[in-house]
This record gives structure tokens, sequence and C-alpha cells, in this order.
């Protein structure tokens, strides 16, 4: 089973607030990552289309090895109990309870902590404040 971009804990709003601290450095460097693998793969799709195979190779190589990498940096997020949403703008959700209902706790690159949640089929759009889920701040 791959247990990429995947994790089981569900957390209180305080817990995901304190994981941010290990969670900022792992989410710039996917964000680093991902922006390096769309200017790589832009490379290589300029040498295809001039047919330069030698550097077509070079780069696949590179690409390559920025996809591990980046596959690598996404698992150490889910051991931090965080799922990854957009590596471009570093949006990733923790799982945390709404009431009865499932639901995720909602933080973004340059945020300085958690302030949002929405449903699990909501999305970005469908932020709401954490006061609404009751808990001590």
């Amino acid at each position: 089973m791959d247990d990429l971009n995947t994790t089981s804990e569900v957390l209180d709003v305080a817990t995901a607030r304190q994981r941010l601290t290990e969670v900022r450095p792992v989410v710039e460097t996917i964000m680093h990552l991902a922006r390096e693998a769309r200017a790589t793969d832009a490379q290589r799709a300029e040498a295809v289309r001039l047919g330069d195979r030698a550097l077509e190779n070079q780069l696949n190589s590179g690409l390559a090895d920025k996809r591990t990498e980046l596959q690598e940096r996404i698992r150490e997020l889910n051991r931090l109990g965080a799922i990854l949403k957009d590596p471009m703008n570093g949006l990733i959700d923790f799982y945390t309870w709404a009431g009865g209902d499932m639901a995720f706790l909602c933080w973004r690159h340059g945020e300085d902590t958690i302030e949002y949640w929405h449903g699990l089929e909501d999305g970005y759009p469908g932020r709401r404040p954490v006061a609404e889920l009751g808990e001590p701040s």
C-alpha cells in the first residue's frame, strides 16, 4: 500500500498548532522542490522540442531525483499528521472533529497559526474560523 500523502492521526486545534513548528520547514522544502521540479520539467520539454536527447536524459534524471525527494518530504509531513493539499502554495490540512463529523484544520504557508477549518468536501473556499469548533484557543 502506498502511504504517500495519508495520515491516520486526528488532532485537536492545540496539538495541530504545536505541530506547525515542525511542519513549517517541511512545507518550505516541499514548496522549493515543487517549484524546482516544475522548472526542470519545463526545461525538459524544451529539450524534447529541440531534439536534444543528452540534455533531455540529464533533466529526466534530475527530475526523478527531485520527485523522490519530494515524496520523502510528503511522507515526513504525513508522519507529523498533515496532508499536503497544494505544494506550490504550501497548503496543508490536519484531520480533526467538528462536532461529530470528520473535518480538516487548514493552514497555508505564511499564516501565523491555524485559524481555519473546513469540511472534508468543502476545500479551501469553505474555510471557517476555528472558534466555531468550540475548542480552547
